[in-house]
């Protein structure tokens, strides 16, 4: 009981700082293309973790096809999941990219069920329901959206994306630490960022990259590369040891309301009435959500 109570605590810390990565991400794309932002996260990312653990990643690139499927599917789900996202926050805010986001919550279940892991029981979907009417009041307040922009529709595939990876982080956790994780996922999604990035490269070179000495640029980027992305990623893994996949999403869903909340505190975006309420609605979900694993427990 007291690693499934640890699992929780370390999964909602790691949802606040999952939260901060969109304001920071939409923050740095005024610096640079989608593709060049990520391949900057991602290499500093897999550079310290390779500068930390240098004989795994040597072992790993010795014995690179006897390596778990899973971990390598991770790498590839992974890169798609937040180039989707990025490509969202181009046009959408941070608070919107956190309700699509966050609409993973409705999948991971669902996916969940058809795999026959699990069975959807009634307060699972009365806690999906709330937690729905939950992030539409926290990104559209009490009005009806007009039409669904192209950016939705990018952050919507990244949602999918993303319930997918969940589901994978429960099975791959059990047979590798996290830190295995979160070297192989990655240093594999660098690479694929890399091969992406060259046609960049070469389309602008000898273009002023002034800005990756900008005080701005090199904190945000900090920012997103060690909370954001090895300590949340590496709690994530490791939380996810003890926690099943389904009550992990529904914590999961506490992502928007830090976004919203970072991105008002820090960089001023607009925080409504009904973001407020929002996010008590979304408390509520996952209220119901913990009280079922609770008595599912006993």
């Amino acid at each position: 009981m007291k690693e499934y109570s640890r699992g929780l605590i370390i999964l909602f810390i790691t949802t606040i700082l999952w939260g901060s990565t969109f304001p920071l991400t939409k923050e740095l794309l005024r610096y640079g293309t989608t593709v060049e932002i990520l391949f900057l996260r991602f290499f500093f990312t897999s550079l310290l973790l390779i500068l930390i653990r240098p004989y795994y990643f040597y072992s790993f690139l010795r014995n690179f096809w006897k390596t778990d499927v899973l971990l390598l599917f991770l790498g590839v789900i992974n890169f798609t999941a937040i180039y989707l996202q990025t490509i969202g926050l181009e046009t959408v805010s941070s608070a919107n990219a956190g309700f699509i986001t966050a609409l993973s919550v409705l999948m991971v279940p669902v996916l969940n069920h058809f795999r026959g892991k699990y069975h959807l029981e009634r307060k699972i979907i009365l806690s999906v329901i709330i937690a729905l009417l939950g992030i539409y009041l926290l990104s559209y307040g009490f009005s009806i959206p007009q039409e669904m922009y192209m950016g939705d529709v990018w952050i919507l595939a990244s949602a999918f994306c993303y319930s997918v990876y969940i589901i994978t982080v429960e099975e791959v956790s059990k047979k590798n630490s996290a830190v295995d994780i979160l070297t192989v996922v990655f240093f594999i999604t660098a690479v694929i960022f890399l091969i992406a990035n060259i046609p960049i490269l070469w389309t602008n070179y000898g273009k002023n990259r002034e800005f990756l000495m900008q005080y701005e640029f090199i904190l945000y980027m900090s920012l997103l590369v060690v909370p954001g992305s090895i300590f949340s990623y590496g709690m994530m893994f490791y939380g996810q040891r003890f926690v099943p996949s389904n009550l992990a999403a529904m914590i999961y869903l506490m992502e928007p309301v830090f976004a919203t909340a970072i991105a008002g505190i820090f960089f001023r975006e607009p925080v409504f009435t009904h973001t407020i309420l929002g996010g008590m609605v979304i408390l509520l979900a996952l209220a119901v959500s913990i009280g079922f694993r609770k008595n599912e427990a006993g």
